[in-house]
């Protein structure tokens, strides 16, 4: 074996030991804020799952033959539950920082 295998301190080494303390420190942070991360991740899925869809301006044959097309952007119902839930997990994890400074 090399020495510096035997000894620990090689440069790669020394670079892996501090990249585990530092992936171990962030999920355990994210463990302790669980509501946070949980309900910011569903926060931002339900927000950015919105769905579009055609307008046409009264005339029922095709969207080729609209005289003023638009777009408009709706929720489906999945997205508004995961948004809830969202605010629901932050708001969760707001009032027990506060209730814990106390």
């Amino acid at each position: 074996m090399d020495r510096d295998e035997d000894s620990g301190g090689s440069l790669f080494g020394l670079f892996l030991r501090s990249l585990r303390r530092r992936v171990v420190a962030y999920v355990r942070y994210i463990l302790l804020e669980t509501e946070l991360f949980l309900g910011a991740a569903l926060l931002a899925i339900g927000t950015f799952g919105f769905e579009s869809d055609k307008y046409c301006d009264g005339n029922t044959a095709d969207y080729l033959s609209c005289t003023r097309p638009s777009t408009f952007y709706y929720y489906d119902w999945l997205d508004v539950t995961l948004i809830v839930l969202g605010i629901f997990f932050v708001l969760v994890w707001v009032l027990r920082n506060r209730e814990s400074r106390r």
